[in-house]
């Protein structure tokens, strides 16, 4: 029996979801595809780390994901999205992750 209560990771909600908490800061919001490539980023580090996120401890585990996002999208030369930014985007990537149930 499936969970009724489990809803499907949508790309698109997700960005909703990030640029409306980086506008709750009165930070710049950014477009699909750099999002895109940041999520698609923080989903590298985590198989990478063997689901890093399934035991996330924002105090000890939120520094290793964010330099190993920034580095990566930093390698893209249309992404602009600014350094100082990735850490929130992060976050609030994670919180629209832990709405999903």
């Amino acid at each position: 029996m499936a969970n009724e209560d489990f809803v499907e990771f949508d790309e698109n909600d997700a960005i909703e979801f990030i640029n409306k908490a980086l506008a709750s800061k009165g930070k710049p919001q950014y477009g699909d595809d750099d999002l895109l490539l940041l999520i698609d980023a923080m989903y590298d580090f985590y198989d990478d780390n063997d689901d890093f996120d399934s035991d996330f401890d924002e105090e000890s585990n939120l520094e290793p994901l964010v330099d190993y996002v920034t580095k990566t999208i930093s390698k893209d030369p249309d992404n602009s999205i600014k350094s100082e930014d990735v850490r929130d985007i992060v976050l609030a990537e994670i919180e629209y992750e832990s709405t999903l149930g």
